[in-house]
Parts: C-alpha cells; structure tokens; sequence
C-alpha cells in the first residue's frame, strides 16, 4: 500500500501502519534504524493494549504530523 512512498516517510521515516508490525521485529536487530524510534515507541505503547493494528495509526499520528494522512484511510 505505498509502503516506499516519499509521501508517507516524513522526519522520522516511519513505516505505514502495515509495515510498522513487521519492522518492530527488524528493529530488534537494527536499533540505529530511523523506524526504531517510532516503532519501538508504539510498541511498547500499544503491544499491551492490543496486538499491533489500527490502534497503531493513532499513536504514529499523534508522535508525528500524520493525522491527515491516516484520515484519508
């Protein structure tokens, strides 16, 4: 669904909802990763809560300006 589209990687680079489950494990391995600063947050955040799904789109949006992209999912 886009997932190298330049649109979607703002400062940090973060992965599309889609993708942020699958880089949370790469992560592990890759701890200088750009993504491991969003992914390892929202982890940890939602993991608990649910496993990583839309719940996930909520807290990239409110960690970084992407609100407007996800409204438009």
């Amino acid at each position: 669904m886009g997932m190298s589209d330049p649109k979607f990687s703002p400062t940090l680079g973060a992965p599309l909802p889609a993708e942020c489950e699958r880089k949370r494990l790469i992560t592990r391995d890759r701890e200088k990763e750009r993504d491991h600063t969003t992914c390892a947050f929202v982890a940890k955040r939602r993991l608990t809560v649910r496993r990583l799904s839309r719940l996930v789109h909520i807290n990239i949006a409110h960690s970084q300006n992407r609100v407007k992209i996800f409204a438009q999912r």
